[in-house]
């Protein structure tokens, strides 16, 4: 069963990056595969930072909210590494998209429950949800 897994979250991986899964769904040896839906996590993050293939890699979250602060942490650590002396990081909403266009690829999988397949968003999905967020988050308690 987890070699499954391995095998099926490589292949998303694979398919996602390159632009191909709008939605994977499993036909052949459906039962196998409806196991490792049922244990999959419902939102899955690839992204590739540079052309090199091998810089591939992805990031598992519960919910829609909590990959978009994934990314947004993701933008922090990048600043943190690009000034190392700074005491403190601040950054606008435009820079943080600017790093996400300059991504070579990012894309969201979000698991359907009705039909146990994944649909993939684009950047741009990401940043209006990202936009979506931060406003929420910028709006006081109560209001």
């Amino acid at each position: 069963m987890q070699g499954m897994r391995r095998a099926v979250r490589a292949a998303l991986t694979r398919l996602a990056v390159r632009g191909v899964a709008t939605e994977l769904m499993a036909t052949r040896y459906r039962h196998h595969y409806r196991q490792v839906w049922f244990a999959m996590t419902p939102i899955m993050l690839l992204v590739q930072p540079s052309q090199r293939p091998e810089g591939r890699t992805y990031a598992e979250y519960e919910s829609v909210n909590e990959c978009m602060e994934g990314i947004c942490k993701m933008f922090e650590e990048h600043l943190k590494r690009m000034n190392p002396l700074s005491q403190s990081i601040t950054y606008g909403v435009s820079q943080l998209f600017e790093f996400i266009d300059r991504l070579v690829d990012l894309s969201c999988l979000v698991l359907r429950e009705d039909t146990q397949t994944y649909k993939s968003y684009t950047r741009e999905w990401i940043k209006e949800r990202i936009y979506v967020l931060l406003t929420q988050q910028a709006q006081p308690a109560g209001s």
